[in-house]
């Protein structure tokens, strides 16, 4: 006999263990990298788990609560007279709530590629232009708006050398640093994922590589401590011009804090391009990576009602937000109320499950519509979306650091001084300085949810505007960039 050998066992290969970081930057990647809507199932199921809920809820009010009332029951927790108006008001409620979340659910928000035709590649946006991150974390200063100029296309690129300071003194000086960066060499494809990254979110400024990782270089006072009052810092005269060779040579910008809005002209096709339908976006379009598809006046993915908020839709969205808010608060109020009154009195033999799920359910979807409606008015109001809203608040975050910088937290009535300086010289970040203002509430209003009162109730009719075409603050240039008080035209300074 002979004997054989067995083969060595290969050990396991060990699991490799992800933390949360890594995980959250490894879905971020796929979102972004993602080129087909996401299946069909997975958008619209819970669009059947919000009709589950509306239907059951309907059953247990009615069936086990107002019933029984009318019934004159001996466990009902009320008189018929409280059944029959609880049982009117909820119906009203009820049925409003479910006529307006299937006009929304089957009105389109409105999609750019049934309107546009595709379009030759533009010419991407020059990679030698200095741009600042005014939309990065890191980037809270820099050089007033119009003291950035573009440097000579034909010239060659600089290359600043001057190290940044240790990490602690920036944070002691600045509070953050000043992103600052070239781009040389870049390739077509890295320029298109530039342009892919602000189709999507807005918020990366073509042509500007930041990130927590990339090498920036930093410019702060030399030889000042951490505690200089910079209130006494003034911006320079508005036509200042910057040198490319200012700071000694080394081509950086000067430690200027002061209001700076982006240069970027957003208007500009190159600015609209959309490399993945290829093709130039009407205004204020953007790209939903979920559904695959730009957007007219892209406001949210909503997976509440399987798709996005857009200029078609988002009138009916806001007229859903109106009665889901009462109906959802009239629900959870009465039956606390009710099952607190009949359990105090005896009314009733035991509590019905079915009653408490529903009080915690309703509870819940309360809190979370009234939120979503008492935001979105506000929005409305300001003629600004949930995504360009959020680029308004960056902004406005950024001022506040800056504002913490130059004052101290006693310093509130110079922090109010220096804001209102700003004002006076810009105008508001969400008035005057919105792209979209149409110089009162009440007109930004009418744009979205029309003229006629019974429009802002009933989920009837269309959108008042198409989606393609929007009139622009005349505060900004026909680029889209927002321009000093002294530049606006006289009839509005």
């Amino acid at each position: 006999m002979t004997s054989t050998t067995a083969a060595p066992i290969s050990p396991k290969p060990r699991r490799k263990f992800v933390g949360f970081s890594e995980a959250l930057e490894e879905s971020r990647r796929r979102r972004a990298n993602r080129t087909e809507p996401q299946p069909w199932l997975a958008r619209k199921c819970t669009i059947g788990l919000v009709l589950g809920l509306w239907g059951w809820t309907g059953y247990v009010y009615v069936g086990r609560l107002c019933v029984p009332m009318i019934k004159r029951e001996s466990d009902a927790l009320g008189s018929r007279t409280i059944g029959i108006a609880f049982l009117i008001v909820f119906s009203i409620l009820w049925i409003m709530f479910g006529w307006s979340y299937a006009k929304l659910i089957f009105t389109s928000p409105g999609y750019a590629v049934d309107h546009v035709q595709k379009t030759p590649l533009p010419q991407p946006p020059p990679s030698h232009q200095r741009n600042y991150s005014w939309y990065s974390e890191e980037s809270i200063g820099g050089p007033p708006y119009s003291n950035i100029t573009t440097p000579n296309p034909d010239a060659p690129a600089q290359h600043p050398q001057t190290k940044p300071q240790s990490q602690s003194d920036i944070e002691k000086a600045m509070g953050g640093s000043i992103s600052y960066s070239y781009r040389q060499n870049v390739s077509r494809e890295q320029e298109q994922a530039d342009v892919r990254d602000l189709d999507a979110f807005g918020t990366k400024i073509i042509g500007t590589s930041v990130s927590p990782t990339t090498p920036t270089q930093t410019r702060i006072p030399t030889g000042q401590p951490s505690h200089t009052d910079f209130s006494t810092i003034r911006p320079e005269p508005s036509d200042a011009v910057m040198s490319p060779q200012t700071d000694e040579g080394n081509g950086l910008p000067p430690p200027v804090l002061s209001r700076n809005p982006r240069r970027d002209p957003v208007l500009l096709p190159e600015y609209r391009f959309c490399y993945r339908e290829e093709f130039v976006k009407p205004y204020r379009t953007h790209h939903c990576r979920v559904c695959a598809k730009c957007v007219l006046q892209y406001d949210h993915h909503c997976p509440w009602i399987g798709g996005c908020v857009g200029a078609r839709n988002r009138r009916f969205f806001l007229i859903f937000l109106e009665w889901a808010s009462p109906f959802t608060l009239w629900t959870f109020a009465t039956l606390v109320a009710l099952n607190a009154r009949g359990s105090a009195e005896g009314l009733m033999d035991s509590i019905d499950p079915q009653q408490i799920v529903i009080i915690i359910i309703s509870g819940l979807f309360a809190f979370f519509t009234s939120g979503m409606l008492l935001s979105h008015i506000g929005l409305i109001l300001l003629n600004t979306t949930t995504l360009e809203h959020l680029n308004m608040s960056n902004m406005k975050r950024r001022e506040r650091a800056i504002l913490g910088q130059m004052f101290t937290i006693f310093q509130i009535s110079a922090r109010r001084k220096k804001k209102k300086e700003w004002d006076h010289e810009w105008g508001r970040i969400e008035r005057e300085g919105n792209l979209w203002w149409l110089e009162s509430e009440s007109e930004n209003w009418k744009a979205t949810m029309g003229r006629r009162v019974w429009e802002w109730f009933l989920p009837i009719g269309k959108a008042p505007n198409d989606g393609l075409s929007y009139p622009t603050n005349p505060r900004f240039d026909a680029d889209g960039r927002w321009r000093r008080r002294s530049e606006w035209p006289a009839e509005l300074q």
